[in-house]
């Protein structure tokens, strides 16, 4: 080993220890080449990202959660038939000409709404909080997790995006 770093100090007229940190140096850079290009690295912006759609997506609840979201909404869809089977002309939100503005709602206006539970409600308002607090359109909500066409249809019935401010 020692032959080898003798030659290269003679032929680049530096001292064995240069030799031996420059080769320490050149291993470490072609070790932290080989570990980023070999390896699946991710951005962190990209991580962040991610963590945050996790977030309001709600992707990393356990299905105990998910259990519990589903029986709250079989009760609440059975109150909400309940009360409609008894008086179809009174609704239990507002008259279909005043519909909550979902950029301006609040958790607890949330709730009022058929078939939004707490679950939903603190999904909803994550999500509008991530998109900069307001929403363009009702096809963004399709991005949270819960909401398909049928149940955004039926948002749709009690929902408006309008622009108009408090």
């Amino acid at each position: 080993m020692k032959n080898w770093i003798n030659v290269i100090s003679t032929k680049l007229s530096i001292t064995r220890a240069e030799v031996i940190i420059i080769a320490c140096l050149f291993g470490f850079a072609l070790g932290g080449f080989f570990f980023k290009t070999s390896l699946p690295f991710q951005d962190a912006k990209q991580l962040i990202k991610q963590k945050e759609k996790a977030y309001f997506t709600g992707s990393q609840a356990d299905s105990i959660i998910e259990a519990e979201e589903k029986a709250y909404q079989k009760i609440v869809d059975l109150k909400f038939n309940l009360i409609n089977s008894k008086d179809s002309n009174k609704n239990p939100i507002k008259h279909s000409s005043e519909k909550l503005n979902l950029n301006l709602a609040t958790y607890q206006d949330l709730l009022e709404i058929p078939g939004i539970g707490p679950v939903m409600a603190d999904r909803l308002i994550r999500f509008r909080t991530y998109k900069g607090g307001r929403l363009k359109s009702f096809n963004q909500l399709l991005e949270v997790k819960g909401i398909n066409q049928s149940r955004l249809t039926t948002l749709k019935e009690y929902l408006t995006l309008s622009k108009s401010s408090p």
